[in-house]
């Protein structure tokens, strides 16, 4: 990998220098953190700079921080000075775009259900119970916000779907439901444009309980999960 010492590849005007250990991997490391497509000649380098760990926050920082001045650069450009010394020594995990759509946030309480039971007395009770819901999250990580503030990275990151969350059911099929229809209208819809959920429902017979397989259809689409994407 030819490595860029006196600025970051973005510069077309930097001078092209050939170096060997520490020095190579730390501008290697500043190479490879200014954008989230990354080869994977990037693994050595980043892997070495994330396994600096000390036993206290302030100690990491600070020799991450020592590792990475090893890489010479024009010291008159303050904000390279500034992305090599206070933004990259903070970064404590790399910032990609698969990582960032693999974020799932889930809320315990995104959807409300009734549900009832018969209690020991034979009456029916119900209550209004909480449901998870689930999303890509839309937030990006405290990594990718230093790395996209800086001039001297490629992170132009962007958040592409709607921020509402959706239900269990329908984040396992990847289907959002659009509407409930009759079976006849489920048969005649692609694939892709369905979803069928079936569960056991009770029916008091008597004085005994008998349990049989309901299935509900409805009409849906397909959820996007493939959220962020990089606008360079």
């Amino acid at each position: 990998m030819l490595l860029v010492c006196s600025a970051l590849a973005l510069q077309a005007e930097v001078k092209i220098e050939y170096l060997s250990g520490d020095t190579r991997s730390a501008c290697e490391a500043l190479l490879c953190l200014s954008s989230p497509n990354k080869p994977a000649e990037c693994a050595p380098a980043l892997n070495k700079l994330f396994s600096i760990k000390r036993k206290k926050p302030s100690d990491t920082i600070n020799a991450r921080k020592a590792f990475l001045n090893l890489c010479p650069i024009d010291n008159s450009d303050t904000d390279l000075k500034y992305y090599q010394t206070s933004i990259l020594p903070l970064v404590d995990e790399e910032c990609t775009i698969p990582s960032l759509n693999a974020r799932i946030e889930t809320k315990q309480d995104a959807f409300k259900e009734i549900i009832c039971k018969e209690d020991e007395n034979g009456m029916q009770v119900c209550n209004l119970v909480d449901k998870i819901g689930f999303r890509i999250n839309p937030n990006l990580t405290n990594s990718c916000r230093l790395l996209a503030s800086s001039r001297y990275s490629d992170y132009r990151l962007k958040y592409t779907c709607n921020t509402k969350f959706y239900t269990k059911e329908e984040w396992q099929s990847g289907k959002e439901i659009i509407g409930e229809i009759s079976k006849a209208e489920f048969e005649n819809l692609p694939l892709g444009k369905k979803l069928s959920l079936s569960k056991w429902e009770r029916n008091k017979s008597g004085f005994f309980n008998r349990y049989s397989l309901v299935s509900k259809y409805y009409k849906a689409q397909a959820i996007n999960k493939h959220c962020w994407i990089n606008q360079n």
